[in-house]
């Protein structure tokens, strides 16, 4: 028994030291995990100053937030900094709460330069940073007060180029300062120096900070001395002609013809068109050839003219026509009146025939088109006309099984 009990007192001394030692952890141990975070990284600091002078600068463009930032942020660093002057290769570092850079190949002396830190700076718990910032210095000689801004626009489609990359090459030094177009397609580029440019606007489709063979572009030589202004209407640029990819058949009379490529915003005349009968190449004779913008305003006229037979068949209304005179009154709109200032552009034209195009028939259509970099080419595609009405619906209804 007392051997028994010494046993016991022994393993309780044990236990009890085991639990004392694992009190005195668990006091000294903070406990995991913390307070969630859901604000992103914020910027609290610039090296150097923006606006100051740094002559024979050399060392690096620091950015500094108020926490540690992922060094994948945006999918790579190099995809958040962007330097104007566009140097080719940039030294990027990341150390914790700091993002710095510097060109490979070193600052220019004399050079104002702008660096932007893009917006996409990432935390630890994957809180996203919405705002950029530019710092702007000079590596030698004061920042000049000139401004260079303008419009760009997607001619193509009709619509303001927002997020276009806008180059301003210097001549004949070929520094090239960047910029973006922002949310209605305007751009400015500050502190440039004196002097004239090559502006370019270029729609960068794959994001690459580059325009290529491709994308679709406008330039345009400005001379800049305290400001200068304009506007770039992009269009992808073709020394091949258009050629013809598909001909749809509208109605009876109308047929529409597709090119591979944008069309030179002329009208295009009746000679432009021929049409052949098979199998004997018999020719069509032609009515009109419209463009998208001409025929589309001829749809929109005949539905207005239906619309006022309808309205003038029907009772007046007062009411009715009060609010459609207060829906007429608006507001210009910049954009709109900026893309007015050029006829819309169009891959396709429409074909009206004197006589109808028999049914299920064979036709070839021969066209001379022009780009709009004024390239020419002809070329032909084939419509199979379709069948009679009274044929399809006949090959619609069930047969009889007796």
């Amino acid at each position: 028994m007392a051997r028994a009990a010494r046993h016991d007192c022994g393993q309780a001394a044990v236990l009890g030291l085991l639990a004392a030692a694992a009190g005195a952890c668990a006091a000294v141990r903070n406990p995991p995990g913390g307070p969630p975070d859901f604000d992103p990284p914020e910027l609290v600091s610039v090296v150097p100053d923006s606006g100051s002078i740094q002559d024979n600068f050399s060392g690096r463009v620091e950015f500094r937030f108020d926490e540690v930032v992922s060094e994948r942020s945006a999918g790579g660093l190099e995809r958040l900094i962007e330097i104007s002057p566009r140097h080719e290769r940039l030294s990027i570092s990341w150390r914790r709460n700091t993002i710095a850079v510097k060109p490979r190949d070193g600052w220019i002396q004399n050079t104002v330069y702008h660096v932007t830190l893009l917006k996409g700076a990432t935390d630890l718990s994957n809180n996203v940073s919405d705002s950029s910032t530019t710092v702007t210095f000079s590596t030698g000689g004061a920042i000049p007060a000139t401004v260079l801004s303008g419009t760009a626009v997607d001619w193509e489609q009709s619509r303001m180029a927002v997020g276009a990359l806008v180059e301003a090459i210097h001549l004949p030094d070929s520094l090239t300062y960047t910029g973006r177009t922002d949310s209605v397609g305007n751009f400015r580029i500050t502190a440039l120096p004196r002097g004239d440019y090559l502006l370019l606007a270029t729609i960068d489709g794959n994001g690459n900070r580059r325009r290529d063979r491709r994308e679709a572009f406008d330039s345009v030589l400005v001379s800049l001395d305290s400001s200068a202004t304009a506007t770039l209407w992009t269009f992808a640029h073709d020394t091949t002609g258009p050629r013809l990819r598909a001909a749809a058949q509208i109605d009876s009379v109308t047929t529409r013809l597709t090119f591979n490529q944008m069309l030179a915003p002329a009208e295009p005349a009746r000679g432009d068109m021929r049409i052949l009968l098979l199998p004997d190449s018999q020719p069509v004779l032609v009515d009109s050839v419209m463009s998208k913008e001409a025929y589309d305003s001829l749809v929109a006229a005949r539905r207005a003219l239906a619309v006022t037979v309808a309205d003038s068949l029907a009772a007046p209304d007062s009411v009715a026509v009060d609010s459609i005179a207060a829906t007429v009154e608006e507001t210009e709109d910049p954009q709109l009146a900026i893309l007015s200032e050029r006829p819309k552009l169009s891959d396709s034209w429409y074909v009206v025939t004197i006589e109808p195009l028999l049914h299920e028939r064979r036709y070839v259509f021969v066209a001379i088109a022009s780009n709009i970099e004024g390239a020419v080419e002809e070329s032909r595609t084939l419509l199979v006309t379709a069948e009679r009405a009274e044929e399809r619906a006949e090959a619609a209804e069930p047969q009889d099984s007796l």
